[in-house]
């Protein structure tokens, strides 16, 4: 038998370790389907007044807050917590912030329904201590957030130990029909150039990659060119090609105590201006060694200098460089952020 249930989940109580903040980022998704007219935007989930696109401006501006930027979420479910065969259905949202007196600013409801192959295939953003990959679907179906049961069918939830009892219920549920999503996967972006000193570790590697990229590519201009070089530079500048630093972006995954990286793309720089990406297949096709090694299985070993800029969502600060590429190394890849922050 479905129960109707009603759960709350606030910004501010969901932890930094998940990687990701539901009640942040699922609004400006939800906006965008709102305003486009694909999602229907409600008073309430008995759905007697359709909200439109102008009304919800109006709304924002009188307010003096963006749906998009709202902090409080309800989700309305149907459960049905039968011991040997239990099932739970997200049924729809209810959005709603306060402004900066402090006024609830309640902006309507929007069915689950009509938003699944969006939440299916939409990653959500992930700072550092996140998954490289993990869809809003999969944060709702796992119930990986933090949240209040509200209401549990006619009864208002008051009381903690009725309320731990029923998320128990639900626990058991959840990880008997769903995977977890695997958070030792990021994805890193790093940049590898030739203006460190020769004396930081692995400069010379570095140096050699670059030297061997540049070789190859003044020695096969037409591919410089395929790459989007004639942006750069005209036929009628023959000059040498300097390659000045080379971006990579991997999927990195801990395997016990070993990390195992998957080249997602490379994007080489000449004259300090982007050329095309390239894929790892394409970049795997380039005909050139380093260190006796082909340019994959060099980038692979990891024995160079480089400088991450980005895991998953995040922008990293170079000076946090190295503290969160010995956290990776060393550390519990869901607590990243804090690693870094005194290392």
């Amino acid at each position: 038998m479905q129960t109707p249930v009603l759960i709350f989940l606030s910004a501010r109580d969901q932890a930094d370790s998940l990687g990701y903040n539901l009640v942040n980022e699922l609004p400006p998704l939800v906006y965008n389907e709102i305003m486009s007219g694909r999602v229907s935007l409600w008073d309430s989930p008995k759905k007697e007044v359709q909200i439109k696109a102008s009304t919800l401006r109006k709304l924002e501006e009188s307010s003096g807050l963006e749906f998009s930027k709202t902090t409080q979420l309800f989700i309305y479910e149907l459960w049905d917590i039968d011991k040997k065969d239990g099932n739970l259905e997200t049924v729809g949202f209810y959005f709603s912030g306060r402004s900066q007196s402090g006024e609830e600013i309640s902006y309507g409801y929007v069915d689950y329904e009509p938003l699944v192959e969006l939440l299916r295939h939409s990653p959500i953003p992930t700072n550092s201590n996140g998954n490289c990959f993990t869809s809003f679907e999969s944060i709702l179906v796992n119930k990986y957030y933090a949240y209040n049961i509200v209401q549990y069918g006619e009864k208002q939830i008051n009381n903690l130990k009725e309320a731990l009892i029923l998320k128990e219920e639900v626990k058991s549920i959840v990880s008997s029909k769903t995977n977890a999503p695997d958070f030792d996967c990021k994805l890193v972006s790093y940049m590898v150039d030739s203006t460190n000193s020769l004396e930081t570790p692995g400069s010379n590697h570095s140096l050699a990659f670059i030297n061997s990229l540049q070789v190859f590519l003044n020695e096969n201009r037409e591919v410089f060119y395929n790459l989007g070089g004639d942006k750069i530079r005209n036929f009628m500048q023959p000059g040498k090609i300097l390659v000045t630093k080379v971006e990579v972006k991997e999927r990195w995954k801990k395997q016990q105590s070993q990390i195992l990286s998957e080249l997602e793309y490379v994007r080489i720089y000449v004259d300090g201006k982007a050329l095309d990406s390239l894929s790892a297949r394409e970049f795997g096709k380039l005909d050139f060694i380093v260190d006796f090694k082909s340019p994959i299985d060099f980038l692979n070993e990891k024995e160079f200098y480089f400088r991450i800029f980005k895991i998953n969502s995040e922008e990293i600060n170079i000076n946090k460089s190295n503290a969160f590429l010995k956290g990776l190394r060393t550390w519990k890849w869901n607590v990243l952020s804090e690693f870094a922050k005194y290392e």
